[in-house]
């Protein structure tokens, strides 16, 4: 019986309460190769636990547009989460997966990890 290895990455985050979040990625295929993603659509939602039906923070390429296509042909698109939005968040530690979408409606999970939130003091 083969074994199948799961295909979204790790990746943990470190997030300043009442800072703004920016991260760029680069998604390429096993050849190290840029994947283009040219209309692709991004969607992430953070939850306090996998489990959870509340939805603490979402971003997407369309309605928010936290998530850009900086460059699709090269791969890369950027996260930012404004320091409004970061100083509404209270949880301690989060769980978060990043989907892509592509044109045809296929469906990836690129990346998954833990969000842990550091509070700020200067408010």
């Amino acid at each position: 019986m083969a074994t199948e290895k799961k295909t979204a990455g790790d990746l943990d985050f470190v997030m300043e309460q009442g800072g703004t979040f920016s991260r760029t990625f680069t998604y390429v295929d096993a050849d190290s190769v840029a994947v283009v993603l040219t209309g692709y659509t991004i969607e992430m939602k953070i939850r306090e636990i996998h489990e959870s039906s509340t939805v603490l923070l979402t971003a997407t390429t369309e309605a928010d547009a936290r998530f850009v296509l900086s460059d699709p042909t090269a791969g890369e698109f950027t996260l930012t989460i404004s320091a409004t939005d970061t100083a509404a968040l209270t949880f301690i530690q989060a769980v978060y997966d990043i989907k892509l979408t592509s044109p045809t409606g296929n469906v990836e999970r690129l990346l998954e990890g833990s969000i842990k939130l550091t509070k700020q003091v200067t408010r």
